[in-house]
């Protein structure tokens, strides 16, 4: 199959943020038996890994994205509005594709919401991935912050992206998000979008075990520190979890991992019982160190990545419901779960004071990941999905040939 893969952003691994990740490992899953026709919007800082992605790709094309003046970005804000189109994006990916000769593909893959309004309609049959609800992000934004110009900032840029969901979604044959609530909140904003739920896949290579000292009293968690919900977790925890875990245990430490920090993280550093370590090239061995790891996520939507890494590297965890469910996790077996802050102390104490029981659970959730989240396995789920868009796609080719046959031959008697 001949596949042509958009994307808002270069898809290579390893890569720091998410996005990048989920693109660029279900690419080269993708490659090990397609052919990849990869066209994509570039930063200036990513002109350097083009090579990354070169030897998955059969073809790759590349469109600078451009700085826009305020002018350009009103207009195509009223674009967006009012048809659902980056109108800039979608010539500036035509006028690519024309020069460099792209042909025919069998289907189109489209990452990202933003690239939902920038495709071209020749380029159908295509399916949508956008990982999760932009709208229902929004909510969870708005509830991670007290500042009332960011909530109102949070509730109209929800509107705003309701809109855009239904006039551009419905152009795929398909929406692909990670979790189930996800697919919710589309189906509530564009009733008539085709919604599947294929979740994160993880590089169960990359991520493992790793033979490093651990700290016995140390709890751990990583993420993008400038995120709200993850800036929301890290306080939360702070306020309610780990004054009563230190009240049983007193040399706990908290040890938080990530990039970007936002002022209110970097300054957690200077408290005696956190320890705060920023863009690192390397996160697994300071993951690996700790001796549970603690995901107090409250908020956002979609799949916690997280939670698959720390899980792929055997780490006894501890969480609350929203970040695992979208996991098909045991409760109990894989992972503990905490519906209080007060539960999750306890949680956390019983773990620190039995490791034996912390090892067990680390080693049935890295045995879920590789059995249920390799990129192998998410890679023939779209496999799956491509395959039946285009059997609907010559479905619907075949019936209008025949319907317009047959009014032919109608005319043809009656004359």
């Amino acid at each position: 199959m001949r596949i042509r893969f958009i994307t808002e952003g270069l898809p290579y691994v390893p890569a720091r943020d998410g996005y990048r990740m989920y693109s660029g490992n279900l690419l080269r899953a993708l490659a090990r038996r397609h052919d990849i026709e990869l066209l994509t919007l570039i930063d200036a800082c990513d002109v350097d890994r083009i090579d990354l992605v070169r030897p998955y790709c059969a073809s790759v094309t590349v469109v600078p994205r451009e700085r826009r003046t305020l002018p350009r970005k009103i207009a195509g804000m009223v674009s967006v509005y009012l048809g659902g189109r980056y109108r800039n994006i979608e010539r500036r990916l035509r006028e690519a594709a024309a020069k460099r000769r792209l042909g025919h593909c069998d289907v189109t893959h489209v990452e990202g919401s933003l690239m939902a309004g920038a495709v071209t309609p020749d380029m159908a049959p295509g399916v949508l991935s956008v990982h999760d609800s932009e709208t229902l992000r929004c909510q969870e934004m708005a509830l991670c912050t007290e500042d009332p110009k960011l909530k109102l900032y949070y509730r109209l840029l929800e509107r705003y992206a309701s809109r855009y969901q239904r006039l551009a979604y419905p152009r795929f044959a398909r929406c692909v998000v990670v979790a189930e609530r996800d697919r919710q909140a589309i189906r509530q904003v564009v009733p008539d979008c085709r919604v599947e739920v294929i979740p994160h896949g993880l590089d169960t290579d990359y991520f493992h075990p790793m033979s490093v000292q651990k700290e016995p009293c140390q709890l751990v968690f990583h993420g993008n520190l400038s995120f709200p919900p993850n800036v929301d977790a890290v306080h939360g925890f702070l306020e309610e979890v780990l004054g009563p875990v230190r009240s049983q245990l007193p040399g706990t430490t908290f040890h938080v991992i990530g990039a970007d920090p936002v002022p209110a993280i970097r300054e957690l550093d200077t408290r005696g019982d956190v320890r705060l370590s920023a863009n690192l090239e390397d996160l697994r061995p300071s993951v690996c160190a700790g001796a549970v790891y603690v995901c107090p996520v409250r908020r956002g939507g979609g799949l916690k990545n997280k939670l698959l890494e720390a899980m792929a590297m055997a780490m006894p965890i501890v969480c609350y419901p929203a970040s695992a469910d979208a996991i098909e996790g045991i409760d109990g077996r894989h992972f503990l779960i905490a519906r209080t802050p007060k539960q999750f102390a306890e949680l956390v104490v019983s773990l620190l004071r039995n490791p034996s029981r912390g090892t067990a659970l680390g080693l049935e959730g890295r045995r879920l990941v590789m059995e249920e989240y390799s990129w192998d396995s998410r890679a023939r789920t779209y496999e799956r999905l491509y395959q039946a868009v285009l059997d609907e796609a010559l479905s619907r080719a075949t019936n209008s040939r025949h319907a317009t046959l047959r009014s032919a031959w109608t005319a043809t008697t009656r004359s």
